[in-house]
């Protein structure tokens, strides 16, 4: 019987857990979990949580995000993997460092961008040193937290990546499990927003392949490395 991945989608649209569950479906069972309605499963059953991107700033208050932190602090103090996208990645330095963990970004970053992996080790195993992936996002994680290290940056993102090992806790800005074709939707919808920063759709879309070269092994490599592992 294959272990559960709990996916908390805090997507407006309610559409990321398709996106995780092709990735990560083929090791573990994927369970979605409606992170807006803040009813969370057990964590008895629990191999790994994986928390989505968002619409929203990181920077608001809501109930749902009360929610969503007191269950990631759960998983952590159980030493559950986890996994944060996104706004997920910054819901975890809010969770530990509070709304001065995180903040707007200097510059926004939405299109395919270039990553820089800072430490060699199994996360990034079978990726370049330097490779490009799908970014988008408004905010940015501004501390990272304490036991934290910071494994992956960009131009514009200080933080791209960070990784607590000892915990199995990793949090990605990027978004590894995004193809082209769902990002140019995305920056579509959001084209007065984007262009209130001063970003040209246009040229972003024209940009944007379709391939994500390989950014998926990033899910596969945490699972051997993280869940496989405490199998041991």
């Amino acid at each position: 019987m294959l272990k559960k991945a709990y996916v908390v989608d805090l997507s407006l649209g309610q559409d990321f857990f398709d996106y995780f569950n092709k990735d990560i479906g083929g090791y573990l069972k994927t369970v979605y979990v409606n992170g807006f309605e803040m009813k969370y499963p057990d964590l008895c059953e629990a191999s790994l949580v994986v928390i989505s991107g968002s619409q929203y700033s990181i920077n608001d208050d809501y109930e749902w995000l009360d929610y969503a932190v007191e269950y990631y602090l759960r998983c952590f103090e159980k030493s559950i993997p986890v996994i944060g996208i996104c706004y997920g990645h910054q819901l975890i330095a809010r969770a530990h460092g509070g709304k001065e963990a995180v903040g707007k970004a200097e510059s926004p970053e939405m299109g395919f961008i270039e990553v820089k992996v800072l430490e060699d080790g199994p996360i990034y195993s079978g990726l370049p040193g330097r490779f490009k992936v799908i970014g988008a996002h408004y905010d940015e994680v501004k501390i990272v937290p304490d036991d934290f290290k910071r494994t992956a940056e960009s131009d514009k993102c200080r933080v791209q990546s960070m990784l607590n090992a000892s915990k199995a806790v990793m949090g990605i800005q990027f978004h590894p499990e995004m193809k082209g074709s769902t990002a140019k939707k995305l920056f579509t919808d959001e084209i007065l927003k984007m262009k209130g920063y001063g970003i040209d759709l246009e040229k972003v879309i024209s940009e944007m392949p379709d391939d994500r070269f390989g950014a998926e092994l990033i899910f596969k490599n945490f699972i051997d490395e993280f869940v496989k592992r405490g199998e041991r």
